[in-house]
């Protein structure tokens, strides 16, 4: 135990001399197990050369060039809906402690939306360039989708079918992602389909007629037909201008029905006119009649009227009997 004391004091003498020796010489000693290097604050560079291009279906893909930071610790990766230029206050979206990284793709997005992306470096003082240039992209799927309409329907036409009806026909089209006809119908010329509903869809692609129902006879209407693909592409820029006017079928007037009472004034009259005609028949026949017989007795009563023929001399009147002298008898 004495040694030990002993050689305490020792090294405590001794570290006392060395110390003010060191003051006296006007320098500094460094005593073992004691750190006085000066805290690191200096950033890493900034990132370079951050490019950001679609991946497809959700995915946007990052690169850049590898940091040269010498304590590096790891890339700070950053995203947002809108440009910016600074990340302080924003939350990193994933950390790569490899230094040799230099690209990254970010998945889950949404396809169609424009996304911002920073690249930061940071060393393992947690020191971090936070000004930052942000570069965007915009994920798509790996199918475009199709977003062309239809060819427009030709050949429209309307016609009135009576009591609330109208017929309407158009040209067929074809296309090989048809899904419907879509029938427009307007009580104002040049209304836009964009600004109607549907009043009828049809779901055959041959069919280019159809007979509309349940108008009002006397209005006029405005028809417009447009074709639909299986994308729900149509031509929206169509206007209703093709017009019919429904018209009630002409009836003619119903009989008046006819009473037993009313009956049989008609039937009396019937038959007092069949009885005149029968009269008027007869009187007729009775005077053609006797108009016959009279030229067919006039010759007789004309020879009697003249007597015998002058020129026969050969015959003689008969006597009266008597005697020859003609004198009677007394």
């Amino acid at each position: 135990m004495k040694m030990t004391r002993s050689k305490l004091i020792a090294s405590v003498t001794l570290m006392m001399i060395l110390a003010g020796y060191g003051l006296v010489a006007g320098h500094s000693i460094t005593v073992s197990g004691a750190d006085t290097t000066p805290p690191d604050t200096t950033p890493p560079a900034p990132v370079a050369n951050l490019l950001a291009a679609d991946a497809k279906d959700g995915k946007v893909k990052l690169s850049w060039s590898v940091s040269t930071d010498g304590d590096f610790a790891y890339y700070a990766i950053y995203s947002a809906n809108d440009s910016f230029l600074t990340v302080t206050n924003r939350p990193a979206l994933i950390k790569l402690a490899e230094i040799s990284s230099s690209n990254f793709t970010v998945i889950g997005l949404s396809d169609g939306v424009q996304y911002f992306f920073a690249v930061t470096a940071v060393d393992k003082s947690g020191n971090e360039n936070r000004t930052v240039v942000s570069v965007s992209a915009t994920p798509t799927a790996s199918v475009v989708p199709d977003t062309t309409a239809p060819p427009a329907v030709t050949g429209v036409s309307a016609s009135d079918a009576k009591d609330g009806k109208v017929n309407l026909s158009w040209a067929i089209v074809n296309i090989s992602d048809f899904n419907h006809y879509s029938i427009y119908v307007a009580t104002q010329v040049g209304a836009n389909v964009l600004n109607l509903s549907a009043a009828l869809k049809i779901a055959d692609m041959a069919t280019g007629r159809i007979t509309l129902t349940g108008l009002n006879d006397s209005t006029t209407y405005y028809f417009a037909v447009t074709a639909v693909d299986q994308s729900g592409n149509e031509n929206r820029t169509v206007l209703a201008t093709v017009s019919a006017t429904p018209t009630a079928t002409e009836t003619e007037e119903p009989e008046t029905p006819t009473s037993e009472d009313d009956e049989a004034p008609e039937a009396a009259n019937l038959a007092l006119y069949q009885a005149i005609t029968a009269l008027l028949l007869v009187a007729v026949v009775a005077l053609v009649t006797f108009r016959v017989l009279s030229v067919a007795r006039r010759p007789e009563q004309d020879e009697r009227e003249n007597g015998p023929d002058d020129n026969n001399v050969d015959e003689e009147e008969p006597k009266e009997e008597g005697d020859e002298d003609g004198n009677e008898e007394e």
